[in-house]
């Protein structure tokens, strides 16, 4: 089986691996919230849950289930078999308009409103270019 093959098997399993080290996943959400610069609440919100849920992750005793990895793939473009199992690249390819969106909030949500409005004119010039 090759590498892509096994990782959308491992991806895409409901069963849950004894030997998971639940500490991995810990790292990869965090390593999300990070990329996206989300909170508990924000990651929640994105997905469709409760953002006890998020932190239930985070305390080592819970994993995110399948449906919920593929709504993060969905939404932000992070790769499932990742999210759940540590393989492949954390992020597929092409980001998503979501995922980018969510980085945008991110960032203009630790800037001043000058720096949004600039920022918002550079953006706007950019994007003139591809419409």
């Amino acid at each position: 089986m090759n590498k892509n093959a096994e990782a959308n098997v491992i991806a895409h399993n409901d069963g849950i691996d004894e030997d998971q080290d639940w500490s991995d996943t810990v790292v990869r959400i965090n390593a999300i919230k990070r990329e996206f610069h989300l909170s508990n609440a924000q990651l929640a919100r994105l997905c469709g849950i409760s953002k006890q849920a998020v932190g239930g992750w985070l305390n080592e005793n819970k994993s995110p289930g399948i449906e919920v990895a593929l709504k993060i793939e969905a939404k932000l473009g992070v790769n499932v078999a990742w999210i759940r199992h540590g393989v492949g690249p954390m992020l597929n390819s092409l980001p998503t308009p979501d995922a980018m969106r969510v980085a945008l909030q991110g960032q203009f949500s630790k800037m001043s409103n000058d720096e949004r409005k600039a920022a918002s004119l550079e953006l706007i010039k950019l994007c003139s270019k591809y419409i």
